[in-house]
């Protein structure tokens, strides 16, 4: 079974959070959601803003997937303790601007699409008509004999759906990663 990842930006009792400011451009780099490694160097390490906002004092989520995927070090070496292999991931300092608090992260890519969805059994709509990359899904059922077990992925119908394995899902569970969420497929909608 699969499970869409996801996550939660932590928020305080006023509704403050940190907005991340991950829109980062980098020589050599198209797109962190498309699967292709990267063949230019990146910076070492790669600086992220975190701003706070409405006097926000807490902790940042153990992930953000936005322009870019941001993983905590210890989200990736929990992935990488159970077996997923098809991850690039670079040294990435998260800053908070009005503190000068530093978090350690990885700016993580996701290797290769995995085209898993049962277009047939799914609800969905493409605006070129092209099941690819950028997909909207009201439901997703995914054939789990086209991700041919892969333990982690980007839906290559949608590269913004990241899709695990219930055994990296569960391993994940057991490490205890609050603001991570484990959606079924058919509850995820893009």
């Amino acid at each position: 079974m699969y499970y869409v990842l996801s996550y939660e930006v932590p928020q305080d009792e006023d509704e403050g959070y940190l907005d991340l400011q991950d829109g980062l451009d980098f020589d050599g780099v198209d797109s962190w959601s498309l699967g292709q490694r990267f063949q230019a160097a990146l910076p070492d390490p790669i600086e992220v803003d975190l701003v706070p906002v409405g006097g926000y004092r807490g902790e940042p989520s153990e992930m953000y997937d936005g322009n870019m995927c941001l993983m905590s070090g210890r989200l990736v070496s929990a992935l990488l303790a159970c077996g997923v292999d098809n991850i690039d991931h670079y040294r990435a300092v998260l800053k908070n601007t009005d503190t000068g608090q530093t978090y350690d992260y990885r700016a993580v890519n996701i290797v290769g699409l995995v085209a898993a969805a049962d277009l047939a059994s799914s609800v969905w709509e493409s605006h070129d008509g092209d099941a690819r990359i950028d997909t909207s899904f009201d439901e997703l059922v995914v054939d789990e004999g086209k991700a041919l077990g892969a333990l982690m992925f980007r839906l290559a119908e949608n590269t913004s759906t990241i899709l695990i394995h219930a055994k990296v899902r569960d391993h994940l569970l057991s490490s205890g990663f609050p603001t991570l969420r484990f959606l079924e497929p058919s509850e995820w909608m893009t």
